[in-house]
């Protein structure tokens, strides 16, 4: 619980830590540190024909051939440090 108090009153405000996992649907009692996305934003917005049609899949790697352009996409992790938080 958090407490935030106003010229009034304190007022009681229930804090979760947690997230559920979209990976393995669990609940996990901590900060969600891990965030990523399925598809790059050009892949995902395509309907499921198009995406078919225009999209090569090889691991974390993407190739989108559309309007006469090819692009290519790598799925990646950045690890950025959390001042007062232990390696994992």
């Amino acid at each position: 619980m958090r407490a935030i108090v106003t010229r009034s009153r304190v007022i009681s405000i229930p804090v979760t830590t947690g997230f559920q996992c979209a990976g393995c649907g669990k609940w996990h009692d901590e900060l969600p540190l891990d965030l990523g996305y399925d598809e790059p934003m050009y892949v995902a917005e395509l309907d499921e024909d198009e995406r078919a049609r225009c999209v090569t899949k090889f691991g974390d790697f993407r190739e989108l051939r559309r309007d006469g352009e090819t692009h290519h996409f790598v799925r990646g992790v950045i690890e950025i440090p959390i001042l007062g938080m232990t390696k994992r």
